[in-house]
């Protein structure tokens, strides 16, 4: 490939991203979108754990086992927001540092 060609495939694959809406942006930005995605699923999970230890404690009945799982599960979400919280705070200063 000579280096006329290589350059018309570069303009047209500059065209191709601008017409498909992906405009040519740094690596950290990329990396820190796929960062927020990963955390994003990770709240909602954690949030259907929480809404299930809820429901776990609500339907006890007085049985102290399933109460005591209740708590567990709920203990270990609470565990995980401060977890996914430190995660996030350090991504948004390691990608705002770099970028």
């Amino acid at each position: 490939m000579n280096i006329a060609n290589a350059q018309t495939f570069t303009d047209q694959l500059g065209d191709v991203q601008s017409q498909v809406g992906f405009a040519q942006t740094d690596a950290a930005f990329f990396v820190g979108q796929i960062i927020w995605v990963a955390l994003s699923i990770t709240g909602v999970l954690l949030l259907i754990f929480v809404v299930y230890a809820g429901f776990l404690w609500m339907t006890a009945g007085g049985d102290g086992d399933q109460v005591k799982k209740a708590q567990s599960y709920m203990r270990n979400a609470v565990i995980g927001l401060v977890i996914i919280l430190c995660a996030y705070s350090i991504t948004r200063f390691v990608v705002g540092a770099l970028g």
